[in-house]
């Protein structure tokens, strides 16, 4: 579903920045004439367009300037209320010629759409805060509800004043309030919503358009580009059903108004808010065209305009639940994934977790396949000396000390193996610990001063021990850097474990206890080096164990015999 016009073309980024950065650079009141200008001279010509379906009782089907009010509120802001005031006015008396008998009347009907809009949009924006994009259901809801209502109070008391001031309406008062609130509303909700939904592509400040931003990219022919085949049938399909049912098929016998909901509910189930709103504009065009070469009686116009009004806030009510119930669905998705991720990684440095590692360790191990040869390989590695980081520089450069190193170890062994073969994660504090699974490289040509060693993917399923020695070295040198954090220069070493699993069975743990033991034997050797665990560092380190206990029973028995001696 489409959220907005993000495709780039060359030619037209390169003429919106030239035109962005001539308006970035004219003073407040060069930009603010050339709106008023371009916005009072297209209500006029709107206005213009919609008196050429005026019906046998001079009403227009629908008022789309009443929407361009409703787009420079929401999209300007509230200094350009004032100027709603022209449009009606200056196409009552200027362009449509009305006697001068009838100027009061005219510049307090202006008045009124000045005052009851601008009251409208600011309720909206900043009572109910709503997005002034429409960017969902509650926002157009809340949108639909207030301007209908207000279109319908302004058309009252217009027609009061006219009642009042220039001439009686007579009995059919009510029909007449009617037309002009339907045209009203229809106009809002027919041109200010796509209006709306195209402003999305610029840079907005505190519910406002801003120029202080970039130019936003913009490629109108790549847009009407994508899609070119669903694009002809939303229009071609609702300039039929319009015709169908206003114009062919429509007879004095049968109504096929009802037709008119096919293509809208169609569109609004297929791509939600934004293309229904397009459908919305044209099936609005398209009806009355053919209406009106229909020649329409009084009452048919105003059962066109109820007809029309009714598919347009349904249809636009209807295509915003349904992108709403589509970004939810994006949202939840989004929050899954999100909430995965912090459940298997790390927050700081971004590799697994060592709750996750531990679990997929076991499954590896356990694996029946995994327990026949020496398939699996483990690096535990340490930074060296990094507790002096810390408590000389602090935990926060010690935590990007770390968050660097990860990023190293991942790239370091993504140049060298697959990234299906490895697993990384960080263990505790300054340790992180490396899984290697099949298929394991075979070999690698290996020259580690110049750190040129490539592995590349096999389908063998034993371990080249030579080669992961060499991947090893060429990984503790990988990692051998002066990293630069916060302005210091940190000389980093690493001292690394390697364990291979055995043939005979034992299990994850006993896996991660011989690459710690490895490990350490590197860091007694001197720090800066791998060390190969064998069963002779388990061997010492059991019997330096059991040395530790005799040693400490045997003064604890001394130490109790002499208290009891001098008892």
């Amino acid at each position: 579903m489409s959220r907005g016009l993000d495709y780039s073309n060359a030619a037209e980024q390169q003429w919106l920045q030239v035109s962005w950065r001539w308006l970035q650079q004219q003073p407040w009141l060069v930009r603010t004439i050339l709106l008023l200008t371009i916005y009072i001279g297209l209500g006029l010509l709107l206005e213009a367009f919609a008196d050429q379906y005026r019906s046998a009782l001079n009403i227009q089907p629908w008022d789309p300037a009443s929407g361009l009010h409703i787009v420079l509120l929401f999209g300007f802001g509230f200094r350009y209320a004032p100027a709603i005031f022209f449009v009606p006015f200056l196409e009552d008396v200027v362009w449509q010629g009305e006697a001068q008998t009838y100027y009061l009347f005219e510049a307090l009907s202006a008045l009124c759409i000045c005052l009851g809009y601008s009251g409208a949009a600011y309720f909206l924006l900043r009572s109910q805060k709503i997005d002034p994009c429409l960017r969902s259901l509650k926002d157009m809801l809340w949108f639909a509800a207030v301007f209908l209502g207000t279109a319908l109070l302004i058309s009252g008391i217009s027609l009061l004043s006219q009642t009042a001031i220039a001439a009686p309406v007579g009995s059919d008062w009510f029909q007449k309030w009617m037309h002009d609130w339907a045209g009203e509303a229809n106009g809002i909700m027919m041109v200010a919503p796509p209006c709306l939904l195209f402003l999305r592509i610029f840079p907005w400040s505190q519910q406002q358009l801003t120029l202080q931003e970039e130019p936003p990219a913009l490629n109108l022919t790549g847009w009407l580009r994508q899609d070119p085949t669903g694009r002809v049938a939303l229009v071609g399909g609702t300039v039929l059903f319009a015709w169908l049912a206003y114009g062919g098929l429509r007879g004095n016998a049968t109504e096929f108004s009802y037709v008119v909901f096919i293509p809208v509910i169609w569109t609004a189930i297929s791509y939600g808010f934004e293309r229904t709103t397009v459908c919305l504009l044209i099936l609005n065009v398209s009806a009355v065209i053919f209406a009106e070469n229909g020649g329409e009686s009084g009452n048919d116009v105003l059962a066109i305009q109820f007809g029309l009004l009714t598919v347009t806030t349904v249809g636009a009510l209807l295509g915003a639940y349904v992108t709403d119930y589509q970004m939810e669905i994006d949202r939840r998705q989004q929050l899954e994934k999100e909430l995965k991720y912090q459940a298997t990684h790390d927050g700081l440095t971004g590799l697994y977790s060592r709750f996750f590692f531990r679990q997929q360790l076991a499954k590896v191990v356990e694996k029946p396949s995994n327990r026949s040869a020496d398939e699996l390989v483990l690096f535990f590695i340490d930074v060296d000396r990094f507790k002096d980081v810390n408590d000389s520089l602090g935990h926060l450069v010690g935590d990007r000390l770390l968050a660097s190193i990860a990023s190293r170890i991942e790239h370091c062994l993504s140049k060298q193996l697959d990234p299906e073969t490895f697993f990384a994660c960080r263990f505790s504090g300054d340790e992180f610990v490396v899984l290697i699974t099949p298929p394991l490289p075979p070999g690698g040509i290996s020259n580690r001063a110049s750190g040129q060693v490539r592995f590349e993917r096999t389908n063998q399923q034993t371990v080249d021990r030579k080669a992961i020695e060499v991947l090893a070295g060429f990984l503790c040198d990988c990692l051998a850097e002066v990293y630069e954090i916060d302005g210091y220069r940190l000389p980093t070493t690493v001292s690394m474990g390697v364990a291979f699993s055995d043939p005979i069975y034992e299990g994850a743990d006993n896996l991660l206890r011989n690459a710690d033991i490895a490990l350490y034997e590197a860091k007694a050797a001197g720090r800066g080096r791998y060390m190969v665990f064998n069963q002779r560092m388990y061997e010492a380190l059991v019997e330096r164990s059991q040395l530790e206990r005799d040693l400490s029973q045997a003064v604890l028995q001394i130490d109790n015999e002499s208290i009891v001696a001098n008892g």
